[in-house]
């Protein structure tokens, strides 16, 4: 099942420092490397993909059909990446974090149906036992334009943040599945994978 409300943002500009090096560039037993792979999952909705990174990352690779963006506000997170990527892209928003190894293009798929399905939501962010992965969800225009006004505030809780917005405002997708969902900040992760 394609995209067609928008397009796709990786969030891809953090520093790995829990991590202890850049996990982007980890290489999966499949051969290619962690960023790669998420991409190419996500290269099955058919929509235009950005990657948000800081201007001054030198380890950029080059990543085929994948358009760059460049952080403003370099290192503040992913809820100002998302917003500083929004005014470059129209319409909604699927986020995705750059490090989730298992990611399964069935998972993307449902994840696209669940938002056709809820049009009066402004996001439709996963939940698995009661923790939602605003990492991996869609974000329509008003959603980002609330997500802008909690930052505004100081807000930088991508969570905090869709928990206040207007009830039934935010799909709660509750899903069982979890290797799509599982990222890797620290070695220990991955380790465990």
């Amino acid at each position: 099942m394609a995209f067609e409300d928008g397009s796709i943002l990786v969030l891809a500009g953090g520093r790995s420092r829990r991590m202890g090096r850049d996990k982007r560039l980890i290489a999966m037993s499949s051969g290619s490397f962690l960023l790669e792979r998420t991409i190419e999952k996500l290269k099955t909705l058919n929509a235009p993909i950005f990657l948000a990174v800081a201007a001054d990352d030198a380890s950029r690779p080059h990543l085929e059909g994948v358009a760059f963006l460049w952080d403003r506000r370099p290192h503040e997170g992913p809820l100002t990446a998302l917003i500083d990527a929004s005014e470059a892209i129209e319409g909604s928003i699927l986020a995705v974090a750059a490090d989730l190894p298992g990611l399964q293009a069935r998972f993307l798929e449902e994840l696209v149906k669940e938002n056709a399905l809820h049009p009066e939501a402004w996001a439709v962010v996963p939940r698995r036992e009661e923790r939602a992965h605003p990492l991996c969800a869609v974000y329509r225009p008003k959603a980002i334009e609330r997500l802008r006004e909690a930052a505004e505030g100081s807000q930088r809780s991508f969570r905090e943040a869709l928990e206040s917005f207007p009830s039934g405002r935010v799909y709660w997708w509750e899903v069982k599945e979890q290797e799509s969902l599982h990222n890797w900040n620290r070695r220990d992760d991955r380790e465990h994978r």
